[in-house]
């Protein structure tokens, strides 16, 4: 068995890359309610949000042709990402 076949034949990169982001945001959402005044892990948790809402606009686009769709929540991921990167900012001033 060949697993980057199969990969490649099911075009299953794009979920494989989700399931690594979930897990990460699953930890870092269990870390912020553990420790709640670190700002740094919040803007972790939500840039790494917004990196998967990108992976799923991806997969959406390109692999289940819903290029409206995917092309929001590609939007929506960029979003997510700017107000981590500003809050990683007010917590590192």
């Amino acid at each position: 068995m060949n697993w980057n076949k199969i990969i490649k034949d099911n075009k299953l990169l794009p979920d494989l890359i989700n399931i690594v982001l979930g897990i990460a945001v699953i930890v870092l959402f269990v870390l912020v309610i553990l420790k709640p005044s670190n700002y740094a892990l919040m803007a972790s948790l939500m840039i790494v949000a917004g990196i998967m809402n990108l992976s799923n606009g991806y997969r959406k686009a390109r692999v289940n042709g819903q290029k409206g769709i995917g092309l929001f929540f590609s939007i929506v991921g960029v979003v997510v990402i700017a107000f981590g990167i500003y809050y990683l900012r007010v917590a590192l001033a």
